[in-house]
C-alpha cells in the first residue's frame, strides 16, 4: 500500500513504495478502502484545494466549455464503493474527476459487511463534504428508512473461533475456544451487510450527479508519462482506442488491480 502525491498539491507522503515506482509523484494505489480513506484525508485537505485556484469548491455538473474530454485533474480506476465515495468527495471540493470501471454496474462484487468504525467514517465523511445522501448508509435504521431500494443485510453479531495449528476444529462445551460479539444495541442502530451490486451502483449514480464524468467498459492495458508529466491512460473502450490525461491517478480496483 502506498501513496506519494505531487509536489504542487503541496503535500507529499509515502510508505512501502515499490523501487520502480519511487519516481511516479502522479500515483496512488490502495488494497483497500481504508487506504483510500487516507488518500481523501491527505489530497484533499482544505489547504490543497485552497492552493488550487482555478477550482470552484463546489458540486455539480462541470459546465465549462473549454474542458478537454480527455483533461481531468483526477482519474480514479475502479468504482466500487471506495472509489465511487473519493470521486464524490473530490467532484465536491471543486476537482474535474473522471471515474472508470472495467465492467458494467449492477455487476459481482464480494463483501461487504459493516462495521461500528465504518459508520463513524461514513458519518464524518457525509458531515464533513456535505454528502447527505451518503449518511444513511452508516446504521440499518437509517439505511431502511431512506433507501429501501438499496439492498442490505441486519448485522447482528459476529464470531470468532479458536484454531490449533495442525488440528481439526473442535467446539467444547462450555465453548471456551469461541467469542460471539454483539454488532450493537439495537436494529435501529445495527451495522450491516451489503449487498455490493446495489450499492456500488448507487454510488456510482451519486457520483454521477455530482458531475462526476464516468466510463465504464474500459479496458486499460497501460499507463505513461507525458512531457508535461502528467499520466496517460491507454486502453480501450467498446473497441475503440480510449485515452485519458489527468494530473493524479487512483488505483482503487483493489487486489490485482490496474496498477498492483
Amino acid at each position: 500500500v502506498a501513496i506519494e502525491l505531487e509536489h504542487d498539491f503541496g503535500v507529499r507522503q509515502e510508505a512501502e513504495l515499490p523501487a520502480d515506482r519511487k519516481r511516479n509523484r502522479h500515483l496512488a494505489f490502495a488494497g483497500d478502502p481504508q487506504v483510500l480513506l487516507l488518500l481523501v484525508r491527505v489530497l484533499l485537505r482544505e489547504r490543497i484545494c485552497q492552493s488550487r485556484s482555478g477550482l470552484a469548491a463546489r458540486c455539480g455538473p462541470d459546465t465549462r466549455e473549454d474542458k478537454p474530454v480527455s483533461d481531468f485533474d483526477i482519474a480514479i480506476v475502479g468504482s466500487g464503493f471506495g472509489g465511487s465515495i473519493l470521486a464524490m468527495i473530490a467532484r465536491c471540493l471543486g476537482y474535474r474527476v473522471i471515474l472508470l470501471e472495467r465492467g458494467r454496474h449492477p455487476r459481482f462484487a464480494i463483501g461487504e459487511s459493516a462495521s461500528p468504525l465504518a459508520g463513524i467514517l461514513i458519518d464524518q465523511l457525509a458531515d464533513r463534504y456535505d454528502l447527505p445522501r451518503l449518511r444513511p448508509l452508516s446504521a440499518f435504521g437509517t439505511w431502511q428508512g431512506t433507501l429501501p431500494h438499496v439492498v442490505c443485510g441486519l448485522k447482528r453479531g459476529f464470531t470468532y473461533f479458536k484454531h490449533e495449528t495442525g488440528s481439526r476444529y473442535r467446539a467444547d462445551e462450555q465453548r471456551t475456544n469461541q467469542l460471539l460479539v454483539a454488532a450493537s444495541p439495537s436494529d435501529e442502530l445495527s451495522d450491516t451487510h451489503w449487498l455490493r451490486s446495489d450499492v456500488d451502483q448507487f454510488l456510482v449514480n451519486e457520483a454521477i450527479a455530482l458531475g462526476v464524468d464516468y466510463r465504464d467498459l474500459v479496458d486499460l492495458d497501460g499507463i505513461e508519462g507525458q512531457p508535461s508529466g502528467d499520466p496517460l491512460l491507454r486502453g480501450t473502450r467498446q473497441g475503440q482506442s480510449f485515452r485519458v490525461r489527468a494530473q493524479f491517478v487512483v488505483d482503487a480496483s483493489g487486489p490485482r488491480g490496474f496498477l498492483s
